[in-house]
């Protein structure tokens, strides 16, 4: 059999003179059929393991207890593949109305994760899984915080790539706009088609692989193609509850996962995604049977023990359920949602801690956090983020600080403006972190502070938006020693294009500028032109990725070589 024939066929596309090939999936059901001979085996542990963990949740002496919380940790596992660096103790924090010990647009991601699964569920329960649901999914998705911006609830009608800063180095650019609903509606066909025969494992297999080719979305792809393979098994029957979710597998084997995805499209080897994808069924299942059975067990022991205390009253009872849906809150909160007296609440809590149940967080005399530990635990398990705090070795001349590719968070931008050594820092190097606009608030501090820094590069963070930009441009128009600025690969639209042209319109020592791949409009191309006729100082103006049409081009270019000149 040729594999090769499933390939789909590159399409040459342009986006401001260059090229590039947009990638053009072949419809589903794969063609040659699939080689089932070699996926049986697989298939049927996979699915006998799914009906064990269906039937546990039979047993589960409360299922909207059990879901309430596997949710909350699927939410988490699928955001921090997209790279937030929250964990499920910081998200129950949030939830408890604690300050989290995370970035607020990491729990937002997380929040709405939540909120597009639920929705999903209950709407499937009266409408099919149709584009019209995965819009309204979608909206849910990317709703409020970051990438709110870009298209919600809506298909997207620009080109987007993965990996590069454009489409033309990008390592896979899906299916070009113009040719996007037509591949949507064949995919919507394989959806409801009830002619396709297939077992509903290997249908879901398939549908992720093709939305994430596909790509039909500016953001949110990878979290929306995951939540379709739960969905997909709660319609087909094989799952009563939502109790089932793979980016635990996903996150464990990520590097694995992207490569099946580009196999399936470079060579159609569909069967080697399939037995990945059956592989992680079978041992994502067993271990979330293993997580119930531990929390019956753990739930188990501590009832009884609570009630072969002598301390054991209706309130503990009481309040130790509360744990069980909350395994992290604070003496307000019990005393609200248990609606008992503080004094009551602080003797319950005494008793548990001293069961050994929960244990106090901290030492603060009002508002203490209490945490049911060993439940949190078990919930824990494979969630822990994929980021290492940075080492920082501060360089002796004051010359160069590297801190590219570190995973660096808002929160370590904070700690290193702090440092007293960093006012004297000449190059800066930030790129490829996930820095958003309160990191950058910060470091438009240092534009002000630092008069020696000539380099500041925060490329490819993919979370910088306008209100960062607005807080550097403030900055950017008080310095007097930067000559290269780095925004490339970010989040900046029009609004931020304005606020740097209105900053350069004073900044006299600013020789180098990189913007490529944002959201840039033609709107704020133009005030960066106006700008350009009035700036003689900037020799590099980089646009690429952006919207701009060829007279925009053109006069960018004449400007720029006119400051050049100058500048000799």
């Amino acid at each position: 059999m040729n594999k090769k024939l499933r390939v789909g066929q590159y399409l040459k596309c342009s986006i401001a003179g260059e090229l590039y090939n947009a990638y053009l999936p072949k419809n589903l059901p794969p063609e040659p059929a699939l080689e089932m001979k070699n996926l049986y085996v697989l298939l049927d542990k996979a699915s006998r393991a799914l009906g064990r963990l269906d039937g546990m949740s039979m047993l589960l002496p409360d299922v909207p207890l059990f879901l309430y919380m596997y949710i909350r940790k699927e939410a988490v596992l699928s955001s921090q593949i997209e790279g937030t660096q929250s964990s499920l103790s910081d998200f129950l924090l949030f939830e408890n109305a604690e300050v989290p010990g995370a970035l607020l647009d990491d729990i937002l991601e997380i929040s709405n994760y939540i909120s597009a699964m639920s929705y999903g569920l209950e709407r499937l329960k009266e409408f099919p899984l149709s584009l019209r649901l995965i819009r309204e999914i979608h909206d849910k998705l990317m709703g409020t915080g970051r990438g709110s911006h870009k298209s919600p609830g809506e298909f997207r009608t620009s080109q987007n790539w993965i990996g590069g800063s454009r489409p033309g180095n990008a390592r896979f650019v899906p299916v070009p706009p113009e040719r996007l609903m037509e591949t949507l509606g064949e995919f919507e066909k394989f959806l409801h088609d009830d002619n396709f025969k297939l077992p509903p494992l290997i249908k879901a297999a398939l549908a992720h692989v093709q939305f994430e080719t596909i790509h039909p979305f500016l953001d949110g792809n990878g979290r929306l193609g995951r939540l379709l393979i739960t969905f997909i098994l709660c319609l087909e029957g094989v799952l009563k509850e939502p109790i089932f979710y793979l980016s635990l597998y996903f996150k464990a084997n990520r590097q694995d996962y992207y490569n099946h995805l580009q196999l399936v499209r470079e060579t159609g080897d569909w069967e080697g995604w399939i037995e990945f994808f059956l592989t992680g069924v079978i041992e994502t299942a067993n271990q979330a049977t293993k997580t119930a059975q531990d929390i019956i067990q753990l739930f188990d022991k501590d009832r009884s023990a609570i009630e072969a205390s002598d301390k054991s009253t209706v309130t503990i009872l009481k309040i130790y359920h509360y744990f069980q849906r909350h395994p992290i809150s604070d003496t307000t909160k019990i005393k609200r949602e248990c609606d008992v007296s503080l004094p009551t609440v602080l003797r319950s809590l005494t008793a548990l801690k001293e069961i050994g149940i929960i244990e106090e967080k901290n030492a603060k005399e009002r508002n203490k956090i209490f945490v049911y530990h060993q439940y949190l635990d078990i919930l824990n398990k494979g969630t822990e983020p994929f980021y290492v705090k940075p080492s920082i070795s501060w360089p002796t001349d004051h010359d160069l600080l590297d801190l590219s590719n570190k995973y660096m968070s808002d929160a370590d931008i904070v700690s290193l403006v702090n440092h007293s050594q960093l006012s004297t820092i000449k190059r800066l190097y930030l790129a490829g972190n996930r820095i958003g606009d309160r990191g950058v608030e910060c470091l438009a501090t240092v534009l002000q502070d630092n008069k020696a820094l000539h380099t500041l590069d925060l490329t490819w963070n993919k979370m910088i938006g306008d209100a960062g930009v607005v807080a550097l441009a403030k900055g950017l128009e008080m310095n007097t020693s930067l000559k290269k600025l780095g925004l490339g690969g970010n989040q900046i639209s029009n609004l931020g294009a304005s606020y740097l042209a209105k900053a350069l319109h004073k900044n006299t020592t600013l020789k180098h500028l990189r913007l490529e791949s944002n959201y840039i409009g033609f709107g704020g191309v133009q005030l960066l032109i106006e700008m350009l006729r009035v700036n003689t100082t900037l020799q590099t103006l980089d646009l690429v990725g952006n919207q701009l049409n060829e007279n925009q081009e053109t006069e960018i270019k004449e400007l720029l070589k006119r400051n050049c000149k100058l500048s000799s």
